[in-house]
């Protein structure tokens, strides 16, 4: 049916490419049933319900190997996370930053996902600036463990401190703490 409508699928079985060639096959459904108004509608319906409150511990997902650029970076950093105490909700954030840049992009429901998961959490722009530098050093820490930091890898952190919203002098500072240390 995917083929048949054009919708691609590169890698059936992992979740976001299943969810992307869902939302492919939805956006095929609407275009040919030739009236936007009946999904419009679905579609206010949807954005009008309100998601469950995530459980006060998350848990460490369960990733599944993947092949994207970065990805093993992502993979390593984790295991240099030092936990943020004094932050309460911080891992909960934290795990969901990091399922959202797997694939090096944040996209809108993401984005929205991100500032829900604060809302819910209680954290205010202060402690989500906070954990996002906290998340950037995790990744700094682990590009630069073997010492040797490749055009790749630097890239990589420019790219995710720009999702990120950091600023050339906060990444600057990163390098600097970390070669420091």
């Amino acid at each position: 049916m995917l083929r048949a409508l054009g919708v691609p699928l590169t890698d059936a079985h992992a979740a976001l490419a299943d969810a992307e060639a869902a939302a492919g096959l939805l956006a095929a459904y609407i275009a040919a049933s030739g009236s936007r108004r009946e999904w419009d509608g679905w579609l206010a319906l949807g954005e009008s319900l309100r998601w469950p409150a995530p459980p006060p511990r998350g848990v460490a997902p369960v990733l599944r190997g993947t092949t994207r650029p970065g990805s093993a970076v992502l993979a390593r950093a984790v295991g240099h996370f030092a936990p943020v105490d004094d932050v309460a909700g911080a891992d909960e954030y934290l795990d969901l930053l990091d399922r959202v840049l797997l694939d090096r992009k944040i996209s809108v429901p993401e984005r929205r996902a991100l500032e829900g998961m604060a809302t819910t959490l209680g954290l205010g722009a202060d402690d989500v600036a906070r954990l996002n530098r906290h998340y950037m050093l995790g990744v700094v820490d682990a590009v630069c463990a073997d010492d040797q930091l490749t055009r790749e890898e630097r890239a990589f952190v420019i790219q995710l401190a720009g999702l990120l919203d950091l600023g050339d002098l906060e990444v600057e500072g990163c390098w600097r703490r970390l070669r420091r240390g």
